[in-house]
């Protein structure tokens, strides 16, 4: 069937061929890719663009695909909207995609026609965020060599440098802080990377973000210290490190309890945890 499609397509039988495509897709499984590709190779606009609107195309599947090309016959000779949002909520950009995956090259033709670096997707996190949230290092770096907003805040006010910061990529975040991020940017809850970095026991991104001048004792929504969070957790290492930036061990939370003081209430509970499970 797909040989009979092709060949209506090729001879011209149908003035609209997204007729055909539409045919070919229905009758023949999993034609969507080859599909596109002949859309794309054709230079047939309209098909091209219908096909990848109805069919919510993945940008990421025809990477993995091998099919490069018709990117790029997309992109150039088809003109489709880098931007248009399509696909499931979380997956909506194109751009998005490319930095998720770590997929340079697809990066790189992207942002040279014109897919915008900052676009957001629906939990307002730009292709930045994601590329630090994965520790891509080399799409970090391409995606600030085109102007993207290191310091662009998600819906929950989280930077990129929070998001690598909590991952531990240590690498990813001294990139971010060349390129002058913020290293004392509050979320919604009033968390710095440093309190993320605390939380999650990234010792060598918290002396990182120390060595840029990160304030030691920030509080945040609870009054909490990334001393707090470090020692809640019982990270030895990171709180080794903020004690010798001078963090401040007097510094209560909301509650009334300094970062000594909960780290004896979570030994208590971990004690407690271990006698009743015995």
């Amino acid at each position: 069937m797909r040989q009979i499609g092709e060949a209506l397509i090729e001879n011209q039988a149908y003035e609209d061929a997204s007729l055909v495509y539409d045919w070919l897709l229905h009758h023949v499984p999993h034609s969507v890719y080859p599909t596109l590709e002949q859309a794309a190779k054709r230079e047939d606009k309209f098909s091209a663009v219908t096909l990848w609107r109805r069919h919510s195309v993945s940008t990421s599947m025809l990477w993995r695909r091998g099919n490069l090309v018709i990117v790029e016959m997309l992109v150039v000779k088809c003109g489709v909207d880098l931007n248009v949002l399509v696909g499931q909520p979380h997956w909506n950009v194109l751009l998005k995609a490319a930095s998720f995956w770590g997929e340079e090259k697809l990066v790189q033709i992207l942002l040279q026609h014109q897919a915008n670096v900052d676009i957001q997707d629906t939990e307002g996190k730009t292709p930045l965020h994601w590329a630090a949230d994965y520790g891509r290092e080399k799409v970090v770096e391409i995606l600030l060599q085109h102007q993207a907003n290191v310091d662009m805040q998600d819906r929950e006010e989280e930077t990129p440098l929070h998001c690598a910061a909590r991952r531990c990529h240590e690498k990813v975040v001294e990139i971010l802080l060349q390129h002058q991020a913020n290293v004392d940017m509050q979320d919604t809850e009033g968390k710095t990377p440093l309190h993320c970095g605390a939380d999650y026991g990234c010792d060598k991104v918290v002396e990182i973000l120390l060595q840029h001048q990160a304030n030691v004792d920030m509080q945040d929504e609870d009054g909490k210290t990334p001393l707090h969070w470090a020692a809640d957790y019982n990270h030895k290492k990171v709180v080794e490190i903020l004690l010798q930036h001078e963090a401040d061990v007097n510094i209560k939370d909301s509650k009334g309890k300094t970062a000594l003081r909960r780290t004896s209430v979570a030994e208590h509970s971990r004690t407690r945890r271990t006698q009743f499970l015995r």
